[in-house]
């Protein structure tokens, strides 16, 4: 289930350089295909989002934040300072954003959709990512930067989490359930 969450209200209104702003939206457990897609606005100012969802198991999964350029010289829409965190409440573990580009080469605008990203307004050059294996609890993402444009700026982030990986005695229990009904149909042919 692809969840799509727009901010509203305070990040739609002008307010002055030194002004600070944040939201805080709650997921479902984002998913791995389609991932799930926050689109967020700020004001002018410096912000801090929040984004929570909860985990009941092991997963694997990533999160990717995209700050948003306009294409005439980051005028209109910019952020600036960007940083990406993701905290597991219940254990305080916490995994910081790596920029993409310095972690795993300049992305080459002829890469494929790397120049449909950019005339979007989203350069993957500036982009911040993190992955890994996330444990059972409630996680926040803590989103963060300084909006500087004339219309303040927007960001693209994107959670990704496979399905839980079952466990052993579950993974046991169906095979041999399987195996049961692979001697039951091998007898029903003999």
């Amino acid at each position: 289930m692809l969840v799509r969450a727009f901010f509203t209200g305070v990040g739609f209104a002008m307010a002055s350089a030194a002004a600070t702003a944040s939201t805080s939206i709650s997921l479902d457990v984002p998913t791995a295909s389609p991932y799930t897609r926050i689109d967020g606005h700020a004001a002018r100012g410096s912000f801090t989002d929040t984004v929570s969802f909860t985990l009941d198991s092991l997963h694997e999964g990533y999160v990717w934040l995209f700050p948003r350029q306009d294409w005439l010289f980051s005028v209109l829409d910019n952020i600036q300072g960007a940083s990406l965190s993701l905290r597991n409440e219940s254990t305080g573990q916490t995994w910081s954003g790596l920029n993409y580009a310095q972690s795993q080469g300049a992305a080459s605008y002829l890469a494929a959709n790397t120049l449909n990203l950019s005339l979007a307004g989203l350069d993957p050059n500036k982009s911040l990512f993190l992955s890994g294996s996330f444990g059972a609890g409630q996680y926040t993402a803590f989103i963060s930067g300084t909006a500087t444009g004339l219309n303040g700026g927007t960001y693209v982030a994107k959670f990704s989490v496979t399905p839980a990986i079952p466990e052993p005695t579950s993974a046991a229990l169906m095979l041999l359930g399987l195996g049961g009904m692979a001697a039951a149909l091998a007898r029903r042919r003999g």
